[in-house]
Parts: structure tokens; sequence; C-alpha cells
């Protein structure tokens, strides 16, 4: 009777001071090829059972030499990465648009241009515009992106905040046009 209670109290012993093994595992996930480049896109992300930086990098990776450059979008946000190559044009760039990870709120989202190596980065919309969606017309290469002008200042879309529809040229990277009075609801 006591070598059992004996077993079993060594085993909880054992299993409490071996078996809370931190197991935090960084991992890059190949994302995607970015199509007439050398480079692969990365993305980190943490398989983690405590707490650790929920920043949002990506790599890239350039597939002849082995190099590697990141970019950082920060803490809880959440990256979604488009290539966009139009050849007639010469343009071949990426589009990150990012939002912070609380789905559970209507919260401010944006827009990058990423160049395919990703060493430039530029933010295309201002810092209070929340971008909702966007569509490329390939005939011109702009960008025509609905959001909405956060005028209160507070983070979210709500209804004191005014409906806009930007124009971007991704040839001469800035802003073309901005249509602030859409038709009524």
């Amino acid at each position: 009777m006591k070598k059992s209670v004996f077993s079993i109290v060594l085993l909880f012993v054992f299993s409490l001071a071996f078996g809370q093994k931190n197991n935090n595992y960084l991992e890059i996930s190949l994302e995607k090829d970015i199509e007439g480049t050398d480079f692969v896109l990365g993305e980190r992300y943490f398989d983690k059972k405590i707490d650790v930086s929920d920043d949002k990098i990506l790599y890239f990776i350039n597939a002849t030499n082995g190099e590697m450059h990141e970019v950082n979008f920060g803490e809880k946000i959440n990256v979604k990465v488009e290539q966009i190559k139009i050849d007639s044009l010469n343009i071949n760039t990426l589009i990150a648009k990012t939002y912070l990870s609380n789905k559970l709120t209507r919260v401010k989202s944006s827009l990058y241009l990423l160049s395919t190596d990703g060493r430039e980065m530029q933010k295309i919309v201002d810092d209070d515009f929340c971008v909702k969606n966007f569509v490329l017309n390939k005939n011109t290469g702009n960008l025509v992106i609905k959001g909405f002008r956060d005028v209160n200042e507070n983070g979210k879309i709500d209804k004191n905040d005014k409906e806009q529809i930007l124009i971007y040229s991704l040839k001469h990277k800035k802003q073309i046009s901005l249509i602030e009075q859409l038709p009524n609801r």
C-alpha cells in the first residue's frame, strides 16, 4: 500500500515539475509566390500555450539567395495581402488590408501599398479613413476605395461618420479623386 501511494505521489510531483513545459512555437507559414519576382510571402504566427506578442509580421523571402525582409504591422492587427499585377501598365505591387482582430465591433481598417520585395511600404488612406472594400480597375490601374471618414475620431464606424469613395492611382502612387457627396440611401 505504501509503495503504491509513494508511486502515485512521485508520479504527481514529476508531472507537475516536467509537465508544465512552455511550448511556444514560432512558425512561418508560406502563403504565396509573388508572381513576376524571386520572392515568396510568408507570415508569422504563434502556436502558443501562454500569452505572447500578437504582432503581425510578413516575411518576404528571396527564393534565389535566401535573404529575408520583414514588415511588422503591429500588435493585434490582421492583414490580408493581395497581389496586383498589370503588365500593360507596368504595375506589380501588393495591397495589404489591415484591420484590428476584434471582430465583435466594426473597427477601423486601412490599406497599404507594399513593394514586391517588402522594402517599401506606403499607407494609401488617411488615418481617419476606414476602408470598407476596394475594387481594382485593370484598365486604368486605379483602386476605387469605399469607406468612411471617422469624423468623431472614436475609432469605430458609426452613424456620424461620412461615407466616401477614394480613387487611388497605383501607377502614380497617389490619390487622384475623392467623392464625398454620395447619393442618399
